[in-house]
């Protein structure tokens, strides 16, 4: 069976649409991203992304991400991945609980994926 590819799934604002940089040339296989149609310049030229489609970006086969993380993700495509944003981690840094610092939004895309490399990982430590 050939590679179906990736599906993006993220309709927030330019700078989250910016942010998926951080993963898409990491991902093997096409990407598709699938957002608001007022981003599509700014997506299509993102490292591994082969097409940008409308937001959410139902009919296009392969594995889905969604990377919105909120009611909106979940009501477009239920079946989805979806990326875990308000965990019980973030809970206890915000009552001021001692923590590791948070992790970046890449970070955060890239461990949903399952692309989060090595050097990503070293980068955070280096910090």
């Amino acid at each position: 069976m050939a590679d179906e590819g990736t599906v993006l799934m993220r309709k927030g604002a330019l700078g989250d649409v910016v942010l998926l940089g951080g993963v898409t040339g990491r991902i093997l296989g096409p990407v598709t991203v699938a957002t608001d149609p007022r981003y599509f310049q700014v997506a299509e030229r993102l490292a591994g992304v082969t097409q940008v489609v409308p937001w959410p970006g139902l009919g296009i086969e392969g594995r889905r991400f969604d990377l919105q993380g909120g009611l909106r993700g979940w009501r477009a495509d239920f079946w989805a991945k979806h990326v875990r944003k308000h965990g019980v981690r973030r809970r206890l840094r915000m009552w001021g609980l001692p923590l590791a610092p948070r992790p970046t939004v890449p970070e955060v895309y890239a461990a949903t994926l399952g692309v989060l490399s090595m050097s990503m990982r070293q980068e955070r430590q280096e910090r």
